[in-house]
């Protein structure tokens, strides 16, 4: 027979009873761990399976030009940056006299996003920062500090693809993973939304505004611009600046400026035909 371990001098025998264990976590505390991982697990699956990980970006004006915009109703062409198509009668906005709102897209982006957010809070100015659900994987730390310094986060969908070449079920696609990223990253979610490769309502064509409606039926308002600093063919800072101002300057009611912050600013062609 094996031998029991003697006890040592003077140590007094433990009083049977139950062991001690840790207390579980709350479910409502396990849930906000578990969700996230899986979603973020979800998401890098798909960019692992897909291959969306090697895709590049364009200047957001860069699109399609000669198409035909017949369907597109005057007040919208005519209209303010802002365009809300949730309703049955769509309509536009601007925003306030003597406003400049400025606008990031494409991050986060590990270099220049927290170079943005640095200065952009240092003069306490909140900035609107169009995210891809492909760079909010990459990097969700970077979007949870923007979040933290109250800036405002918008849908500039999953891999920045040309929405207008898309079948219907790969829109729905680009848009559901874009939501699971935020989620994942910062347990957010959001309906504003800019239109990779769009740029100002004037610009609006007809397999444009279709896919507009279709975004509005599924509650997205949608952010355009009226002033693009086309600083992603690297102009220089001081042209950047003057392209973002310009309007302002001019006595314009307000501007709707944007940068890029993405990953990848070399020009090149949309996807599609």
């Amino acid at each position: 027979m094996r031998r029991r371990p003697s006890r040592s001098p003077g140590r007094s025998p433990r009083a049977p009873g139950p062991r001690r264990t840790r207390a579980p976590l709350p479910p409502r505390h396990r849930f906000r761990i578990v969700v996230p991982l899986v979603l973020l697990a979800f998401i890098a699956s798909v960019l692992l399976i897909e291959g969306y990980t090697t895709r590049g970006f364009a200047g957001d004006q860069e699109g399609h030009s000669g198409r035909p915009a017949t369907g597109v109703p005057g007040r919208i062409k005519g209209g303010g940056p802002i365009v809300d198509t949730t309703h049955d009668h769509p309509r536009t906005y601007r925003t306030p006299d003597k406003t400049v709102v400025l606008t990031f897209d494409d991050g986060p982006d590990p270099t220049w996003t927290p170079r943005v957010r640095a200065v952009l809070d240092h003069y306490d100015t909140p900035g609107t920062f169009f995210v891809t659900g492909q760079q909010t994987v990459r990097h969700p730390g970077i979007l949870r500090g923007l979040i933290r310094s109250g800036h405002e986060i918008g849908v500039h969908t999953f891999s920045h693809r040309d929405l207008t070449t898309q079948s219907a079920s790969a829109v729905d696609r680009e848009l559901a993973l874009t939501q699971l990223a935020l989620a994942g990253a910062a347990g957010i979610k959001t309906s504003l939304m800019r239109m990779p490769y769009s740029s100002t309502p004037a610009a609006l064509d007809d397999p444009a505004w279709s896919v507009a409606r279709r975004l509005g039926e599924k509650g997205y308002v949608l952010a355009f611009i009226d002033q693009d600093t086309n600083d992603w063919r690297r102009p220089g800072a001081r042209a950047i600046a003057d392209a973002a101002t310009r309007a302002s300057r001019a006595g314009a009611r307000s501007s709707s400026c944007t940068t890029r912050a993405g990953t990848d600013h070399r020009p090149s062609k949309p996807s599609g035909p």
